[in-house]
This record gives C-alpha cells, sequence and structure tokens, in this order.
C-alpha cells in the first residue's frame, strides 16, 4: 500500500522492484494498492511496480479507487488492472460475493477519468499543506514522521502509556472522551503504541484537534 495508510510513506521505485524479483523469482502474487496514488508530495512519487515490465504485470494485481483522488468515498467503487487470466477467476468469484455499482455510480467514475489531472492539482497541493501543518504542530507533542503521501499522521505515543492508559486503544478513547477528538488506534493497523491522525480535514478543525489534545496532555 504506497503512499501508505497509516504511516503516509511512499515506498522507493528500488525497494518495490525487490520485491517484485522475489515475487517473480518464488511465483508469488504481489496485489498493489493504490488507493492513493495521486496524493503524494514535495518530491516523492508513486511508482507502480506491475506496469515495469510484462513479467512483473503478470505476477501484479494493481487495485485502484475512486474514493481518495476523486473524493468519492461511499460511492465504494473501484477497480483492478491485472493479467487476462487473473481477471476472469476474480470476476468468477465476485459474481458470487455482489452485484454490480448503481448506476449513477459508474457514470460518475466515468467522468472522474475522463478529467484532466490539473483538476486534482489543487486538492493534492491543499493535503500537502495540511501535512506540513499537521506534522508541526503534532510533531510538538508525539514522536512523528513527515507523510510523504496520503493524509493521515502516524504519532509514536508509547511514552504517554503506562498505569492510565495501558493500549493505544485505551488511550484513543482518552482523546475522545475527554477532548471529543477522534483518532485511529494503532492496533487496527498492527501497531500498537502508535495512533493515526488525519489530516484530511480543514486547517482550522486540525489546528482546534492540537489545541484540544494539547490542553489535555
Amino acid at each position: 500500500n504506497s503512499p501508505n495508510n497509516p504511516s503516509g510513506a511512499v515506498y522507493p521505485k528500488e525497494d518495490l522492484l525487490r520485491v517484485s524479483d522475489l515475487v517473480n523469482k518464488h511465483e508469488l502474487f504481489l496485489i498493489a494498492d493504490d488507493a492513493y496514488d495521486r496524493l503524494t508530495y514535495d518530491n516523492h512519487k508513486h511508482f507502480s511496480a506491475g506496469f515495469e515490465s510484462v513479467e512483473n504485470f503478470k505476477r501484479t494485481i494493481t487495485i485502484k479507487t475512486f474514493s481518495k483522488t476523486f473524493c468519492m468515498t461511499g460511492f465504494r467503487i473501484g477497480y483492478m488492472i491485472a493479467s487476462e487470466e487473473t481477471v476472469k477467476a476474480a470476476s468468477k468469484l465476485q459474481s458470487h460475493l455482489t452485484g454490480n455499482n448503481c448506476t449513477f455510480a459508474q457514470y460518475g467514475a466515468i467522468a472522474a477519468l475522463e478529467l484532466d489531472s490539473k483538476t486534482t492539482d489543487s486538492m493534492v497541493e491543499s493535503f500537502n499543506k495540511r501535512s506540513k501543518l499537521a506534522y508541526d504542530l503534532f510533531s510538538c507533542i508525539f514522536k512523528c514522521q513527515r507523510p510523504q503521501g496520503a493524509f493521515y499522521l502516524y504519532c509514536d505515543i508509547r511514552n504517554y502509556l503506562g498505569e492510565k492508559h495501558k493500549t493505544c486503544v485505551e488511550f484513543s478513547h482518552f482523546l475522545l472522551e475527554e477532548a471529543n477528538v477522534a483518532v485511529v488506534p494503532g492496533e487496527a493497523f498492527g501497531g500498537p503504541g502508535f495512533i493515526r491522525i488525519s489530516f484530511a480535514q480543514s486547517e482550522e478543525n486540525i489546528k482546534e484537534a492540537f489545541k484540544r489534545i494539547n490542553s489535555i496532555l
């Protein structure tokens, strides 16, 4: 998953190609979750290993969604790019699991695909500003890395854990109940001792969230 949820990391091209080499060598499949592919900041670039070579494409299933770049969260519409053999197999499975997306969502997806990429540039720039703001604020109270993509800040809160809050789930409940700020505990991502903060909100809301959390800590 690159850019990554929850860390915001954008995996380097050379690392993804190493993974593809292992996948090809051992005849595995690589599922590349590219949900946040257009949401990268500064000089970080998204790279899709599956399109680097014919061999990679045969063993890579690339997953895309309209939820992030095109703000179509809730429409539940996305797609996969893979070899014809893989797509046919997946279609057989899906036909027994769920029906088609509703008509208006399909038309919305078509319109999104026909948009000029410049249409989303302003949104990406807004997220970039919010990522800088969120990092500058929350790095004062939590250990964290500046996100390279997506719209999350992944914070190390282990120095706040102890007798009062033994887990990041308890700490997240504390923030919700005492500061009225919702975060996601790291256990949801296999990372106990961390929390995920979304900066998909306005700059004013990000500042207010920091103010509330900082006041109770």
